[in-house]
C-alpha cells in the first residue's frame, strides 16, 4: 500500500506540471490526503477529544524522551547561564580596571593642567619685569640724554684730548 507521503507527492507532480484539474478536485484530492493522514496515523498512539477535536496524547516513552530533551535543554541553559556568569565577572574586573586608569589618567592630566598655569604665570611674571627693565633702560636712557652737557666735553683724565 502507497503512503501518505507518496499520494502526498504524487498530487504534488500533478500540480506542478500545469494539469488541467479544476479547483474543486484538487480540494477534494487535498481533503482525501487528510482523511488518509488521519487513518494512518490511528495507529501511532491513543487519542483523546478535546473541544471537538482529535488530539493525539503522547505515550509513556515518547514522555521520558520529551523529559530527557527538556532535562538536557534545562542543563544547556544553565551552563550557558554560568558562562554568561563568568564573562560578566570578567567584564566587571575589566570595568573596574579602566576606571583605576581613567582616575589615574584624570589625576595626571590635573597635574599637568596645574604645571601648565603654574608656567604661564612664571611667563606672565617674566613679562612684566622685562617690560619694567626696559622702562628703567629707557628712563635711564634718557635721564643720560638729558644730564650731558654739550657745551663741555665729558670729562677726561687725558689733557691733551681737552678742548679749549
Amino acid at each position: 500500500m502507497a503512503t501518505l507521503k507518496d499520494h502526498q507527492n504524487a498530487m504534488v507532480d500533478l500540480l506542478a506540471n500545469g494539469s488541467a484539474i479544476p479547483a474543486s478536485a484538487a480540494r477534494l484530492a487535498h481533503a482525501l490526503h487528510d482523511v488518509l493522514g488521519l487513518l494512518l496515523e490511528r495507529d501511532s498512539g491513543p487519542r483523546r477529544h478535546v473541544g471537538g477535536f482529535v488530539a493525539h496524547t503522547k505515550s509513556y516513552v515518547q514522555l521520558a524522551a520529551d523529559l530527557d530533551s527538556v532535562t538536557d535543554c534545562l542543563k544547556y541553559k544553565q551552563w550557558h547561564a554560568n558562562e554568561l556568569d563568568l564573562e560578566l565577572d570578567a567584564l566587571k574586573e575589566a570595568y573596574k580596571g579602566l576606571r583605576a586608569e581613567l582616575a589615574n589618567v584624570t589625576n595626571q592630566r590635573d597635574a599637568y593642567k596645574a604645571r601648565c598655569e603654574s608656567l604661564e604665570a612664571d611667563a606672565f611674571d617674566l613679562e612684566v619685569t622685562r617690560a619694567a627693565l626696559k622702562e628703567l633702560q629707557d628712563a635711564v636712557a634718557l635721564e643720560g640724554i638729558c644730564s650731558t652737557n654739550y657745551y663741555f666735553a665729558p670729562a677726561t683724565n687725558d689733557a691733551s684730548k681737552a678742548v679749549d
